[in-house]
């Protein structure tokens, strides 16, 4: 009645028994796999590796082999089998590899699916046109993305090794910012001032977000922070043609009243 599957080989890898859960394991009926060469099933990415493997388990009476590897399910498709094969080819009563094995395609899948999701939030990390910063609830920085060391001038590791607040010209909003995020407080974008590793100041606009995990509860916070430095200088540059303009306008309409004095 065991969910696990057990299969007895000779020394060529032929199936000489199989357990009643073996069959149904791969799709076949037990008639089809007695007398069948396992290897024949397995895919052949795994089939180079495991065969020196085997080879070495059966010239090693009592050795163990722990493996797992695909194999050719009836309807098609590749299953994942997770197995442990024993050399008792040596002990009278069984005289075969007794091969203990599961189906675990299901968790390989989910594996697979974490994998890949993990590998597609690392290519948006690094390649995002903002710094981003991933810190602990103290603030101190746990990982950082390359377009950070570029925007403060320190390498990763030096990163690594500062809080928000010593990147941070303005020490005291930092920490009261963390403080409202930690708290539960919704925050909008706002403007701060960090300072680069050779003491210049740039105008970031930092989007901070609370990070929880399956349980609801807080364990990272995650910044995205955008360089507004150009965006500062135009606006500075705007408001200084503006005044510009103005005091021309004040000058000539101060010339014409005193024209029409004059007149």
């Amino acid at each position: 009645n065991s969910a696990d599957a057990i299969t007895l080989l000779d020394s060529n890898g032929v199936a000489i028994y199989d357990s009643p859960a073996a069959p149904g394991m791969l799709g076949y009926y037990d008639s089809e796999l007695i007398g069948q060469n396992i290897f024949s099933l397995m895919h052949e990415e795994d089939l180079a590796s495991i065969q020196p493997l085997f080879q070495k388990l059966i010239e090693t009476p009592g050795a163990r082999l722990n493996n797992i590897c695909r194999f050719l399910h009836k309807d098609g498709s590749w299953r994942w089998i997770e197995s442990i094969s024993t050399n008792l080819l040596a002990e009278p009563s069984v005289k075969a590899i007794v091969v203990n094995y599961r189906d675990i395609t299901e968790r390989k899948n989910a594996e697979l699916t974490l994998l890949n999701a993990q590998k597609l939030y690392r290519t948006l990390f690094e390649q995002s046109a903002d710094a981003v910063f991933i810190l602990d609830l103290q603030a101190r920085h746990v990982e950082v993305n390359q377009r950070a060391t570029e925007m403060l001038g320190y390498s990763h590791e030096e990163l690594l090794q500062l809080s928000a607040k010593d990147i941070s010209a303005e020490v005291a909003q930092s920490t009261n910012v963390f403080s409202k995020l930690i708290s539960g407080e919704v925050l909008q974008t706002y403007e701060r001032v960090f300072r680069r590793k050779d003491g210049s100041l740039v105008d970031v606009e930092p989007h901070v977000t609370l990070l929880r995990d399956e349980d609801g509860q807080p364990f990272r916070i995650q910044s995205i922070v955008r360089d507004i430095s150009e965006r500062k200088q135009a606006e500075m540059e705007i408001r200084t043609r503006t005044n510009e303009l103005l005091t021309l306008y004040d000058l000539s309409r101060a010339l014409a009243d005193a024209n029409d004095l004059d007149n």
